[in-house]
């Protein structure tokens, strides 16, 4: 029987009762003798189980007590618990613990204390105890069955610390968003769980909670807009904080309206918190933003004009791939247009320019890239192929030939076209279509000509 029943904790807590009771059948095993009862125990129990005198002085010792503190029973057996586990700022308190409950005669109690291990390591063990008198009532022996719960403890107590940290952390973010000046949330990226004044300052909140009774999400106010992250450009099992991190950092900007209905631009900034949150950061890059729009349009577009520059548009040019999808070339000037300048002078010359300029702009609209090639030369880029092309040149040219403008006769222009067969032929179609312009003016000008 002793090499074959396991015994449990919970079997042990009942047997420890049943002995103290003087039964001999347990969960219905006849158990012949309290040697072979012990001998169940001494081999099979995961927890200590004790006996000691009044003296405190050890009777009985399981084998599991090696297991756990490197003592073997036989070198313990007869030595005193105390002076042997006890560590020696708590032996005092608990041999009048020990005492006490003699005297009281309290059959059943329980206490946690340290005990020190061979090897000087410390355990923490859970004590179930019971005091075990004659028929007479007296004292006989306690036993006490020992629940080594050190690393529960261990984790318990890293728990406390990790709730002290994350109340130290929150009391730091409630100062800091207390005095912010600058829009800060924290958030998961679906629900915001808190605000620093400014982010209520800004869309006219009295508080956080009213805010949030109408967005559930801060992303919920990023205007739509295709030059800025908004959620239209995510899917909706995605969350905005991941895809925005993955952007290039002059892509992480966002704009929001305030409660004045201005519109501002704002860089974000992510940092990570505790449960996988993020303080997220908006810095008003307004006026930056606006800076940095004008120096890109200068850049970008001729400052007569208005329209595309000759280098916005080889920037375009270099990085058009040809696909199944036809492009073709246009590129026109205006005929005896240094006849203009010469007659009615330079200014008269840059407002003819000016007129010519809104007329195409009109009439390609999204159908190409407009662009001023240099004086009063002009270049298209159509996403159309060369018969089209050809079509739209002929349409421009009698809509320029047609306009009026006050004070100066009627005005002309020469076209070219030709259509860019495939990646390899982009720099030949440059060619051909500054060839098919000077074959126009060659051939009388007022004309397309396309190669």
């Amino acid at each position: 029987m002793a090499d074959t029943i396991c015994i449990g904790l919970g079997q042990v807590a009942i047997m420890q009762e049943e002995i103290c009771k003087g039964k001999v059948v347990i969960n219905n095993i006849p158990i012949s003798n309290l040697e072979n009862y012990i001998e169940i125990l001494h081999k099979t129990a995961n927890v200590i189980i004790l006996s000691l005198d009044k003296q405190s002085n050890i009777l009985y010792v399981n084998s599991y007590i090696e297991h756990l503190t490197g003592y073997k029973s036989e070198e313990i057996l007869g030595k005193n618990w105390i002076e042997v586990f006890i560590p020696t700022s708590n032996g005092v308190e608990i041999e009048n613990i020990f005492q006490d409950v003699i005297e009281s005669k309290d059959m059943h109690w329980g206490n946690i204390n340290e005990i020190v291990c061979k090897d000087g390591s410390i355990k923490t063990i859970s004590w179930n105890n019971s005091l075990c008198l004659d028929a007479n009532g007296v004292f006989e022996t306690i036993i006490s069955i020992g629940n080594d719960i050190t690393q529960f403890r261990k984790v318990e107590n890293q728990l406390k610390e990790t709730i002290e940290d994350l109340k130290e952390e929150h009391q730091k973010q409630q100062f800091l968003f207390s005095r912010l000046s600058n829009i800060v949330i924290e958030t998961d990226g679906i629900k915001i769980v808190n605000a620093s004044e400014s982010l209520m300052d800004f869309f006219g909140y009295d508080d956080l909670e009213a805010f949030k009774s109408e967005y559930n999400c801060v992303c919920e106010k990023f205007v739509q807009h295709e030059d800025y992250f908004h959620i239209g450009m995510i899917d909706k099992d995605e969350n905005w904080i991941e895809v925005m991190k993955k952007l290039p950092k002059a892509k992480q900007v966002v704009v929001m309206i305030d409660k004045d209905y201005e519109t501002h631009a704002f860089s974000v900034r992510f940092s990570p918190t505790f449960h996988k949150k993020f303080l997220i950061y908006f810095d008003d890059v307004t006026d930056l933003m606006i800076q940095t729009k004008e120096y890109e349009y200068k850049a970008n577009h001729d400052s007569l004009t208005k329209i595309f520059n000759r280098e916005k548009f080889n920037n375009v040019y270099k990085k058009l791939q040809i696909t199944d999808s036809p492009n073709s070339l246009l590129m026109f000037d205006i005929d005896y247009f240094k006849k203009v300048n010469d007659k009615y002078g330079h200014d008269v010359g840059d407002k003819v320019l000016k007129a010519l300029s809104d007329c195409v702009k009109e009439e390609i609209s999204s159908k190409g890239v407009f662009s001023r090639w240099g004086g009063e030369e002009f270049m298209v880029l159509l996403f159309e192929d060369q018969d089209k092309a050809y079509d739209l040149a002929e349409n421009i040219r009698n809509k320029v030939k047609s306009l009026n403008i006050k004070g100066i006769p009627q005005i002309t222009i020469s076209l070219g076209v030709t259509q860019i067969r495939d990646d390899k032929d982009k720099n030949e179609a440059l060619k051909r279509v500054d060839k098919a312009l000077y074959d126009a003016k060659r051939n009388g000008r007022n004309r397309t000509v396309r190669l």
